[in-house]
Formats: C-alpha cells, structure tokens, sequence
C-alpha cells in the first residue's frame, strides 16, 4: 500500500466515524421533543409549538453549516486540512457536549446552541473532499470520490440503525454488571467515535496540503466567500448542478418514507427493511460498480447517463402497483446517484484546481449549498404534499431532468470544461 493510498484509507476511516455519530443523533430527537415519557419539554406545551421548536433545532445545524462551512473550506486552503479537521471535530465533541448539557439542564436555548455550535463546525465533509483532490490525479479521481461517498453512506446507513438499538436498553456485562442505556446514548457514542476520528487524525493522518497561513477571517466572510465562488462561470453551473441534484435525491427519500406508507401501508419494519436494502445498493454502487466504470470512462461521460438514468428511474417509482417492484427499481437509482455524486465531485475538484484558488474553498460553498438543500425539504416536501401525493416524486424527477439539461449546456455545448 502506497503513501496516498494508506492516507485515503485513513481518510476514509475518519469520514465513516464522523458521519456514524451525526447519524446516530437522527432517530433520538423526534422522542425529545414529542415523546411525553422522553420529552424534556415542558408538559404544558402543545403538539403546535413542540412542532415549531422541533423545526427549529433540526433546521439550525445546516443554517449554521451555511454560514461556517465555506469558511472552513477557505481556512484550510490556507492553513492546511489537517489542521482544520482537527479543529472542526474537536468542535463536534464540544457541540455534542453542549446538546447533552442543554437536555440534562432541560434548556432549549443551551440545547440549540449545541446543534448551532456543531453545524458551524460541521466543515468535515468540504475538508474531506478536498484532502481527495489532494490525493488523486485525473484517472483516480472520480473513483476515490466513490469510496468518500461509501464511507459517509456506510455511516449514515448504520447510524439509525445502532441508534434504535440503543436506546433504553440493558446489556449484561462481564462480573455481572448490567449497562443500561437512555435516550442520551446515542448521543454520548457520537461523542466518543469523534474523539476517536479526532485521534486519528492527529497521530495518524499525514497533512498533504502546504500551508499559506495567510487569511484573516473578516466580518460576514461566508457571504463574501459565497458570493466569490458563485460568480464563478465555471464553478456556478457545477454548483447548480450539485444543487439540483441534492434537492431532488433529498425530496424524493424525505417523500418516500410517506409514499410507501400510504400506498402499501408497509409498517415500520418493511419500510426499515426497505431502506436498508437501498442503503447496501449505494454502497455497492459507490464502492464496486463506480470504481470499474471511472476507471474507464471519463466523468463527462459518465454523468450524461447517470443524471438522465436518474431522472427516469425517480419518475418510475410511480408506476408500481406491487410493493416487490420497489425492491427492482432501488438498485438503479442507488447505481445512477452513486455515480453521479462521485463523478461531479471529481468534477468540481477538476475545475477548482485548474480555474479557481483552491478547493478547500469551492468544497466549503458546495456543502453550504447543501446545508440549504437539507434546510429546506422538509417544508418543501410537505408543501407539495398538500398538493398531491405524487408531486414531490415529479418534483425530483423534474428536478434531476433540468440538472441534466444545465449539464448538456454547460460541457457539451459550451464546453467549458
């Protein structure tokens, strides 16, 4: 095993630690707030402001990671990645600590703070991708993405999963001592697999970035980077395309749990089952099938079928009068988004590194735009919703059909990749 390759293998390792705690936290905060045994909400208030105050805390990680996470991507341009992933996961232990004090405390605006703090500090992905850049040339680019995306795709797939298994239980330990678990659990082993990812970073990964140590963060610094990047002719159509992409893929999922529910009354445990078996599919996509076809074929290629694939199978998730025929079409939306998420990745570190300063930067305003795609789903799935049960599917799939078309325009036509 090569340098590089130890250092991706590295780097992969601390993705996985670092998206399994953030998904851990996901099946716990709907009991926090609506659970009358679990709550630690006032018993007076009712379903209407726990509604509110339940948006609010979900809806304030990305909002803070739209504001931090380009900054981020700036400082480690100039500082190095590592030094950055050492500070932003040493600020998911203390945003996690916080949320853990406010519930304890009973204080929302301490348990806000915390979610607030973490998603602020939440940059890991941006420096991640760029520490990819870093590593990979032109042939292994677009494949070492693949494997970034398998590590944060394992991680959010078995987050839930552990999450709902730890949650008030008992487990019976050597010398006849019994461990029993709370609500707060979850939250306690994302803390301790980030302090984890923190100590391999600082003892195990090798810094591939020299530093400029020549920035100094200004007042509203976000926007002014936001505003630097999306001005960008090359980087603004990439951008529209991640965005676009993000929005459909997480309009359609957010939808889907709901769709199933309603048109073949599946339980909680089929529809467990069922994204289970959609979340191994990505897996497969990204780590076996995407490395063959980009060790191949050239990203270009690869997103002119895969956002169009992508598009049609979203559209055909409407078509199937028996439930088993969800199980035939899940593998080629998992294939079609495994691939295009690696490949316009690669793209955009592609673009960065030859028409931009650095891609610690173009990566920070990419997961900003990303923190706004997870803000606003839920709002905007739900107002589709309302108006038919079957919109936000065509919404996706519309979606996805104009993010193919802005990427025809863009490296085909205009060519200015």
């Amino acid at each position: 095993m090569t340098k590089k390759q130890f250092s991706l293998f590295t780097l992969c390792l601390i993705v996985f630690l670092d998206f399994l705690g953030y998904a851990l936290i996901f099946p716990i905060l709907t009991p926090l707030f609506f659970d009358s045994q679990q709550s630690f909400l006032p018993t007076h208030y009712d379903e209407n402001l726990r509604t509110l105050l339940f948006g609010l805390v979900n809806m304030s990680y990305p909002a803070a990671q739209f504001i931090g996470a380009p900054v981020i991507g700036k400082l480690s341009d100039n500082f190095g990645r590592k030094k950055m992933l050492v500070l932003t996961l040493f600020g998911s232990v203390l945003g996690n600590l916080t949320f853990v004090i406010g519930f304890s405390l009973s204080n929302l605006y301490i348990l806000v703070f915390g979610r607030l703090f973490s998603g602020f500090m939440g940059g890991n992905a941006a420096i991640a991708n760029s520490i990819v850049g870093d590593l990979s040339d032109e042939k292994t680019k677009a494949r070492n993405y693949g494997f970034i995306g398998l590590a944060m795709g394992l991680g959010i797939v078995l987050g839930p999963f552990m999450s709902g298994r730890l949650i008030n239980q008992s487990f019976e330990l050597p010398f006849n001592l019994v461990l029993k678990t709370s609500l707060m659990t979850p939250f306690y082993l994302s803390t301790i697999l980030a302090v984890l990812a923190l100590v391999i970073v600082i003892f195990v990964l090798k810094e591939h970035k020299i530093p400029k140590n020549q920035y100094k963060i200004e007042f509203l610094d976000s926007f002014r980077i936001l505003y630097h990047s999306l001005t960008n002719k090359h980087l603004f159509y990439i951008y529209i395309i991640t965005f676009l992409l993000a929005l459909s893929f997480n309009v359609f999922i957010y939808h889907l749990n709901i769709y199933l529910f309603h048109k073949f009354q599946w339980d909680s445990r089929q529809l467990g089952d069922f994204f289970a078996f959609s979340g191994t599919c990505l897996v497969i996509s990204l780590g076996l099938i995407n490395p063959i076809i980009t060790k191949k074929i050239q990203s270009k290629y690869v997103l002119t079928f895969s956002l169009i694939g992508m598009a049609i199978t979203i559209a055909l998730s409407v078509i199937p009068q028996r439930s088993i025929t969800m199980y035939g079409i899940m593998p080629f939306l998992a294939l079609f988004y495994g691939l295009s998420q690696a490949n316009i990745a690669a793209l955009l570190s592609t673009t960065a590194q030859r028409v931009y300063e650095g891609q610690g930067e173009a990566f920070g305003v990419n997961q900003a735009l990303q923190s706004i795609v997870e803000a606003i789903t839920p709002l905007l799935t739900s107002f589709l919703m309302i108006l038919n049960i079957l919109a936000p599917i065509s919404f996706a799939s519309l979606s996805m059909f104009i993010s193919w078309i802005v990427f025809l325009y863009i490296f085909w036509f205009r060519k200015l990749n």
